[in-house]
């Protein structure tokens, strides 16, 4: 590989746009052409197709490459390739397609970004499983997880771009692998090392990066990576806007940036191969490599920990194994050291450089992340200040976060007294807003349609927790008191507030009997009676939840007592400071 630049992967940039006369036939037919609207994660893998991100790919795979992919990391002609591309939609929609047909591809807005030319239609074998360490090889549009219930088909064919999808946040900073080609070749190194990173870049990373891009004598490109779910996710943008700012403390000229739309997906060796392909596509010839880059980040920041050893194994073992795809890859792997701070000449030196009997200083994100939230001190010499103020802005205090308290029990158990006494009881003391979403007042104004079915009871639940989300995501208090009998609902809406603040599930866990001697509206006289179907606790199942951070019992206490005792948990845990 001579010259600044390596040639990309399969030796050619795929071209996959379409050309006027295409462009001119399907926009015209495209109203009765069957379409398909693509969620977050398949317009990132669609973007990088048309862009040439995953050349030499084409399109999507067919049944064939996907099962080589998947179960081999080879698909059909022999070409190393170690995660699946694929397609998935719905059954209604495959049923609506045939071989030699179109299928037009619309982002969430409904605009057409392009369109498939169907070669094959199919359902993956759900019984085979890739070998080793690739059975958590994510789903959806690579792999083998989610996706399956909603869109259990795959379409395979070559794809056309009609127009590269259009992006309002830091749309400067997000680069074709061809305009990022063209910057480097202006720049003053031989070669350059790409950097693919999710997480925040702080004095470590960027220590840490500087000093493997200055011993390999390259230029350096930092792919930020694109959360899948970015629209929702407000940490992207503060991120983003922290690690622009950490660029021009590299010497000019080393340091290209770019925003990448690429899914980090599969174990930490498919995830090797797969960004090593993409930045032989951007140009580089070497990978730079840490724990967060390889989904690794579990270290605690003490140096004999036995997470932290079991990382490390990892790690070493992911480099090792890829030494037998180096040469076919066409890019070579570089660890990351990892970087201790040295109190006394302020300075920070590889871990394995540090002199005997000197004391030094490390600290994981992680960890960095909690004691921001917990209002524990970060020192200095951990994050750069202006990084240190986009950071607070996503991870405040948790005094000022928003939360949620998500009550779960039976029919009678205490959840909407308890839930109701709390928020008079947070509004005199907390300085936020307080909203009661109570299972009766949810299904008068929120699901007045559904009715009791397992599927229409999970339905109200995951209304509830994207309400109580934003209520979250913007400061407040949400108080959930529905019955949320299933424990899978449950994770879901835990899942989906933790994203933007802290989750509380309280357990009223008095029993059925003391439930149902009370019965006020007279529900499980019917439920007996078989008046009313699918009633919890009676004729439907209640699933206790393992994961309650508050257990309350409404027969042993008074309704006071549980407030006082989650009053107490959330001074405990900073939630509140009065």
């Amino acid at each position: 590989m001579g010259g600044k630049l390596v040639v990309p992967y399969g030796n050619g940039m795929s071209h996959n746009m379409a050309d006027e006369d295409q462009r001119r036939e399907v926009l015209k037919s495209a109203g009765e052409l069957p379409s398909w609207t693509l969620s977050e994660v398949q317009v990132c893998d669609l973007e990088l197709l048309l862009q040439g991100g995953f050349a030499p790919l084409c399109g999507y795979m067919g049944r064939k490459d996907y099962e080589g992919s998947t179960l081999h990391m080879r698909m059909s002609d022999g070409l190393l390739w170690p995660c699946p591309v694929s397609l998935d939609v719905s059954e209604a929609c495959a049923g609506r397609l045939a071989r030699g047909g179109k299928l037009v591809l619309r982002e969430p807005e409904g605009s057409a970004l392009g369109f498939v030319e169907v070669e094959e239609v199919w359902r993956p074998d759900t019984q085979k499983r890739p070998d080793g360490d690739g059975r958590d090889l994510l789903m959806g549009p690579c792999g083998w997880g989610d996706g399956f219930l909603d869109r259990p088909f795959r379409v395979g064919g070559r794809v056309f771009g009609l127009s590269l999808p259009v992006h309002f946040d830091f749309s400067e900073l997000r680069k074709t692998p061809r305009e990022v080609r063209e910057e480097i070749n202006h720049c003053q190194h031989a070669r350059t090392a790409a950097f693919f990173t999710d997480q925040y870049l702080f004095r470590p990373q960027f220590e840490a990066t500087f000093r493997a891009a200055t011993e390999l004598r390259a230029g350096l490109l930092i792919n930020s990576l694109v959360p899948t779910t970015w629209s929702e996710n407000v940490e992207h943008f503060y991120k983003v806007r922290s690690q622009h700012k950490i660029m021009r403390r590299y010497p000019r000229n080393m340091v290209v940036f770019n925003v990448l739309p690429l899914m980090l997906r599969g174990e930490a060796l498919r995830r090797m191969m797969l960004t090593a392909i993409v930045a032989r596509n951007f140009g580089c010839a070497y990978m730079l490599v840490d724990e967060a880059s390889l989904g690794l980040d579990q270290m605690v920041g003490d140096a004999a920990s036995w997470e932290e050893k079991r990382t490390e194994e990892k790690i070493v073992t992911a480099i090792e194994q890829y030494t037998e795809y180096r040469q076919e890859i066409g890019v070579e792997v570089v660890r990351c050291r990892q970087m201790a701070y040295l109190e006394g000449p302020d300075s920070f030196v590889p871990v394995d450089r540090v002199p005997a009997g000197v004391e030094w200083m490390r600290l994981s994100q992680k960890k960095a992340l909690r004691n921001l939230e917990s209002g524990a001190a970060i020192p200095d010499w951990y994050m750069f200040k202006d990084v240190l103020e986009e950071v607070r802005k996503a991870h405040p205090p948790r005094e000022k976060q928003g939360f949620t308290l998500f009550f779960t029990g039976l029919s009678g158990s205490g959840k909407s007294t308890v839930a109701k006494i709390l928020r008079i009881v947070l509004l005199e003391i907390a300085d936020r807003q307080v909203t009661l979403l109570d299972g009766d007042i949810v299904r008068r104004h929120l699901s007045k349609k559904l009715g009791f079915s397992r599927e229409d009871r999970d339905i109200n639940i995951r209304r509830i927790g994207f309400v109580a989300a934003e209520i979250t995501k913007n400061g407040g208090i949400a108080l959930c008191a529905p019955i949320a009998p299933y424990d899978v609902v449950r994770k879901q809406v835990r899942s989906m507030v933790e994203k933007r603040g802290g989750f509380i599930l309280v357990h009223m866990a008095t029993s059925l009997e003391v439930c149902e001697s009370r019965d006020p509206k007279g529900m499980y006289a019917k439920a007996r009676s078989g008046t009313i179907a699918n009633f919890t606790g009676i004729s439907d199942p209640y699933e206790t939840p393992e994961d309650a951070e508050i257990i309350l019992d409404a027969a042993r206490k008074t309704p006071r007592q549980c407030v006082d005792e989650i009053v107490g948990y959330l001074r405990a845990k900073g939630y509140i400071l009065s």
